[in-house]
């Protein structure tokens, strides 16, 4: 979390973080004391800080992903909690005084009968091998305001430095750092366009890429982003409004092309809706694929074409737990993981009186944990088939943003083991009883969403429709947890096998391994009765087996 720079406390913490180096944080002190003593600054209490979860902000993309784009606090221009003048400020002012005096002071007394040194002391640079010139990046990101005013402000100040400054402080990564907040502000800039009006984002973005631009910042990623801005300020004029006009003569006139440098509307939201078939289908018989191979592959299979996972982005905490913006994510390069939910620790009674379902017991959830916020997509499935060069199942549905089906286990736990070599982080298939926690959401009642009753609109089951909803669907069946989608809409995997009941089952989630072929799914689906959509529901299903009733969401480990 990034500390408050504008208290003496708040940029020791950023220092011991790693956020600002050195120098920056000599200079940044004495500015903010000097600036304390003569009366410039408004001295800033100092208060607990309150936990700051990231702004989160999910949303679908054409292309079928259910993801979302974190986008990091801006700092304001005058931080909450500053406290006016006053009589405590004037007592703290006088106290830094007598204490500068009293420093000042004790020099002198000791060094008064001191001989003169034959030669100065070297400068910091000798010693440290830091530049000893001022650094106005780290000032800058410090202040962390990204205004039209503030990025030309800077640039004045660059420019105004001496060669020989500038070269020392981009040997000392000076404009790395700079490209890295740059950056992370075109992502959030991104998030923003996918939310609505388009305009206001890609030009940031263009103001962005042009003050990078003239600090000549030599970066592989700034020219990928601007190739990404160009495009997507193609796509979006490309989707302008284009209905025709009532003419002259009462017709129709021609749709006009935008012109280039036009301000760009907002996409008109559309919905379409297949039509829907007046009774559910029949289950129909499992089946095997043969594309889906029982044995996880070796790295190769799993994708050696993909990004390194030491450039994975993530907002993934434990911190997250609880909060009111829970949600995080992995980004490696162009690829997404999926959006996650930070589900907290806590315990529950597992089970319920149902065959199979018992007998009830006690679970503790030591840690908190990740778990994607929708079922896995289409486009998701399709996404690591390629990149793992494999063969994917058939998908019944054209739309890529549907939940993905016809997936069996041993798929299901290949996807999971791709995204954690993709990551670096731990992604696997929930255990049984993490699934039931983060359906349950605190609530002992009999259906995930808090109710003891399901009415058609409640979640698609066979009493609302013979098809899912989209994987990235909010229009219902949604949870205090944040998950959509555990009672219906396509039953899922999970890591434990087959038991026919919960005798010795482990108290502590963990999942349970037995000798046969089955494992078990969870949730009930778009063509089951409600009963089989309880949270304690649960059914057996063979690891090879694979229809369109039966999909998967993933789980994430939270590191400490």
């Amino acid at each position: 979390m990034a500390q408050n720079k504008d208290t003496v406390r708040g940029l020791s913490r950023s220092y011991a973080a790693g956020d600002i180096d050195r120098d920056s944080y000599r200079l940044l002190r004495r500015q903010l004391i000097g600036g304390i003593v003569d009366d410039e600054l408004e001295l800033v209490p100092y208060a607990v800080p309150a936990p700051e979860a990231p702004t989160v902000f999910p949303y679908e993309d054409d292309d079928g992903d259910t993801t979302q784009e974190i986008i990091p606090p801006v700092a304001a221009d005058n931080p909450a909690g500053t406290a006016p003048g006053g009589g405590a400020r004037g007592l703290v002012v006088a106290l830094v005084v007598v204490a500068v005096v009293a420093v000042v002071g004790l020099g002198w007394w000791s060094s008064r009968d001191a001989p003169t040194p034959p030669t100065a002391p070297a400068p910091a640079s000798a010693v440290t091998g830091a530049p000893a010139t001022p650094d106005p990046v780290a000032r800058f990101l410090a202040v962390d305001v990204w205004s039209a005013d503030s990025l030309g402000r800077f640039l004045e100040e660059w420019q105004g430095l001496e060669a020989r400054a500038r070269e020392t402080l981009v040997e000392h990564g000076a404009l790395r750092r700079m490209g890295d907040a740059i950056l992370s502000q075109i992502s959030g800039e991104t998030a923003l366009m996918d939310l609505g009006d388009p305009r206001d984002a890609l030009d940031a973005q263009e103001r962005l890429l042009d003050f990078a631009e003239r600090l000549a910042i030599d970066d592989a990623r700034l020219e990928r982003a601007r190739r990404e801005w160009q495009e997507a300020r193609e796509r979006h004029l490309q989707a302008a409004p284009s209905d025709a006009v009532e003419g002259e003569d009462g017709g129709d006139a021609a749709p006009t092309a935008a012109p280039a440098g036009a301000a760009l509307p907002a996409p008109r939201e559309t919905t379409t809706l297949a039509a829907q078939p007046a009774r559910p289908p029949p289950l129909e018989p499992r089946r095997a694929l043969p594309a889906a191979e029982p044995a996880t592959g070796t790295a190769t299979a799993l994708g050696a074409t993909a990004p390194a996972a030491r450039d994975a982005l993530s907002n993934c905490t434990r911190a997250l737990a609880g909060s009111a913006l829970p949600f995080c994510i992995d980004v490696v390069g162009d690829i997404r993981g999926p959006a996650l939910v930070v589900v907290p620790a806590g315990h529950f009674t597992m089970g319920d009186e149902g065959a199979h379902e018992g007998p009830r017991h006690a679970v503790d959830i030591a840690d908190p944990f990740a778990l994607s916020m929708f079922e896995i997509s289409a486009a998701e499935l399709a996404r690591y088939c390629a990149q793992a060069a494999r063969n994917c199942p058939r998908q019944p549905w054209p739309e890529d943003d549907m939940p993905a089906v016809n997936v069996n286990w041993y798929l299901a736990r290949d996807y999971a083991a791709w995204l954690s070599e993709l990551t670096g982080a731990e992604y696997r298939l929930p255990s049984e009883a993490e699934w039931e926690f983060a359906a349950r959401a605190g609530s002992s009642s009999r259906f995930p969403d808090g109710r003891d009753h399901l009415a058609p609109g409640d979640a698609r089951f066979a009493a609302a429709s013979g098809r899912p909803l989209a994987a990235n669907d909010r229009s219902l069946d949604d949870n205090a947890f944040h998950l959509y989608h555990m009672a219906g809409n396509v039953r899922e995997w999970v890591a434990d096998s087959w038991f026919e009941d919960y005798a010795g089952a482990p108290a502590d989630g963990r999942p349970r391994r037995g000798e046969a072929g089955l494992y078990v799914v969870r949730g009930g689906s778009y063509a089951d009765g409600a009963d089989a959509l309880r949270a304690a529901a649960r059914t057996a299903l063979a690891a090879d087996a694979a229809d369109v009733y039966t999909g998967f969401r993933v789980l994430r480990v939270l590191a400490n």
